[in-house]
């Protein structure tokens, strides 16, 4: 998170140090609910206000409008001032625009820093408890996801996924699984944002696995035991 935050800061300093960017000049993307830290340089002593603004220009308040002064050195030893400010994105999906004027001696000057996108939180579900023949691999075919950039299956035994990354892979379980009766797969859905600034959504499914009932005709099927059967 520390390198995260670091190389935000940076990109900020680089694109206001002196000339305002460009006003579809995306800086960061977020999820609701996201806590970031913004910052930018300028002359010692100078006052500062921040200023958010929605896709309709409709002004959002902060709560540290005039941001907290702060003191740092560059990589050449030499002192560096400024400005920053935590906002923490409580507010509804979509596009903003983030701002700060600066007032020192050489008079006002206004920062447009870019944009800021703000993406729903990602939302996964990894299904219903699944009763299952030992012997057959598992395609977990109900589970669901939205408003994710990545998704990453788990397992707390010792089978195998054919595609740990898809939505709906389809599991093999291995002898431990077996063996103890039952398994735990996690979902993990990573956010839309940038690393770190996503909450991921985690959720779990429980195999259990039971022993083959019966044989079915005229058309043979395995059956579990725990499973109903529709005649």
């Amino acid at each position: 998170m520390n390198r995260l935050k670091t190389i935000l800061l940076m990109t900020l300093l680089a694109v206001t140090s002196g000339v305002a960017a460009q006003s579809g000049y995306v800086i960061d993307e977020v999820c609701v609910d996201a806590v970031r830290t913004y910052r930018i340089d300028g002359e010692e002593g100078s006052t500062w206000v921040w200023t958010l603004l929605d896709s309709d220009s409709t002004e959002i308040a902060l709560d540290n409008p005039t941001g907290t002064d702060f003191t740092d050195t560059d990589t050449d030893g030499n002192p560096v001032f400024g400005s920053e400010i935590n906002i923490t994105w409580d507010v509804a999906p979509g596009t903003y625009s983030l701002s700060t004027e600066q007032t020192s001696s050489f008079g006002c000057i206004n920062h447009e820093l870019g944009n800021v996108i703000v993406y729903p939180a990602a939302d996964a579900d990894a299904g219903e408890p699944i009763i299952a023949c030992t012997d057959d691999p598992i395609t977990l075919s109900v589970a669901t996801a939205s408003n994710y950039s990545s998704l990453l299956w788990t397992t707390a035994g010792d089978g195998t996924f054919d595609d740990d990354t898809a939505l709906n892979p389809s599991y093999t379980p291995g002898t431990n699984d077996v063996a103890g009766g039952s398994v735990v797969l996690t979902l993990t859905a990573e956010g839309l944002g940038y690393p770190g600034s996503c909450e991921p959504a985690v959720s779990t499914v429980t195999i259990t696995f039971s022993d083959v009932l019966a044989a079915i005709t005229p058309d043979p099927a395995e059956v579990c035991l725990g499973e109903t059967i529709n005649l």
